[in-house]
């Protein structure tokens, strides 16, 4: 097993599934005398879908460089997960990020008395593409033409048919070191969500119509180079900005910062094949994955397993009620309301006791069955589903 595992929290995990709740209710007549009961049902069953979590990680020096890099590896293991489980197994990627990093060096920041722009400029720009694997080289593109970093990325909603308008509603707030002015520019069309990244402009002046025309030219460079790369292949869109008069302070002087990138995308299996868990595992860290999350036990169709928990909820239900009906000397009557509810109680298995089973069976070179063997243990023989149900009976 390759040593590049990283692991979650001990233990294992139990993960309720709420069922849709039924309920039949008719008004009461003046005087209706009434019980009301709760009964508890539970059934065993065999687990019959496994969901198997990966992690897949990867820093470069630049975006497009790491998105590149990300890519291939996501690809790499979801190419490789397929081939062992075929056509059944469902294999789905998700939480998708890219981020920039700063790795600062050696020399110790120094205090020192600046004379810092009065007005300062900020704005938002966000770009929006059909195509995800273009984010990396969207960022270098913004960040050439001059645009200050990275403020973030990730999936995000955008006007459908055309980019946002350029009417704006300003609002003025208090700052803690003067006044600001800032415009949020929010779309009224149809939005689609599409992976987006969103670049800063910064500039500084000593009134504030520097500032803007500092700023206005620098976000119209960053914008023409944005609308370059995405051509018919993405939206564009100032999301908002700010003027801000800015007191003089004391400062520090940063140490000097290497701007690096780092992605994450967790890649998940779902299939029917329970036993071929320890391979899936070997398979999907030697294509790449950096971490085994985590691998969840539950029911393809629970629906079965719901109704006969809620029979069995029933029963013990009305079982109670004629005991309290004949304790108290009355005869028990038609059920006036019922409410039901069901649970699957998915059994979730950590990473690290797997990678523990696992890592004592391949000590030695042991073959795939010996692994398979040694993780047994710790996956569940069968799964619980529970179910209580409410009812109201008419006493007479």
């Amino acid at each position: 097993m390759r040593s590049a595992i990283l692991v979650g929290s001990l233990g294992m995990l139990m993960v309720f599934r709420a069922g849709a709740t039924l309920a039949q209710a008719a008004p009461l007549k003046p005087g209706t005398r009434t019980i009301s009961v709760s009964g508890l049902g539970e059934i065993k069953t065999k687990p019959d879908l496994m969901i198997v979590s990966f992690a897949v990680n990867n820093t470069a020096p630049s975006a497009e460089q790491c998105t590149k890099l990300q890519t291939e590896k996501t690809q790499r293991l979801v190419d490789t997960l397929k081939a062992k489980l075929g056509a059944e197994a469902k294999i789905e990627t998700s939480d998708y990020t890219l981020n920039p990093a700063y790795e600062p060096d050696n020399t110790p920041p120094s205090q020192t008395e600046e004379s810092p722009a009065v007005w300062t400029y900020k704005a938002t720009i966000m770009a929006g593409t059909d195509n995800m694997a273009a984010l990396g080289s969207l960022v270098d593109a913004g960040l050439a033409a001059g645009a200050s970093n990275v403020e973030g990325s990730g999936f995000q909603f955008f006007p459908a048919d055309k980019p946002a308008s350029s009417a704006a509603k300003p609002n003025a707030e208090p700052s803690e070191h003067g006044r600001r002015i800032f415009v949020d520019a929010r779309p009224e069309s149809a939005m689609k969500q599409m992976p987006s990244v969103s670049l800063e402009v910064e500039t500084h002046g000593a009134t504030a119509d520097q500032a803007v025309s500092r700023g206005a030219q620098i976000s119209d460079k960053v914008e023409r180079a944005l609308k370059a790369r995405l051509g018919n292949h993405g939206v564009l869109m100032v999301q908002n900005f700010e003027i801000l008069e800015v007191q003089p302070v004391n400062t520090f002087r940063p140490a000097p910062a290497r701007r690096k990138y780092s992605a994450h995308t967790t890649v998940t299996a779902k299939t029917s094949k329970l036993d071929s868990l320890g391979a899936l595992i070997e398979a999907g860290i030697k294509a790449g994955a950096t971490q085994l999350n985590s691998v969840s036990f539950t029911l393809n169709d629970p629906a079965a397993s719901d109704n006969a928990a809620i029979v069995a909820a029933g029963k013990d239900a009305e079982r109670k009620a004629q005991a309290v009906a004949s304790s108290m000397g009355v005869k028990l009557g038609k059920a006036l309301s019922i409410s039901t509810n069901a649970q699957v109680q998915q059994q979730m298995v950590y990473g690290n006791v797997l990678r523990a089973a696992m890592s004592g069976a391949a000590m030695g070179g042991a073959p795939m069955s010996s692994v398979q063997h040694a993780i047994m243990p710790v996956l569940p023989h069968e799964l619980s589903v529970g179910a209580n149900v409410n009812v109201v009976y008419e006493i007479e």
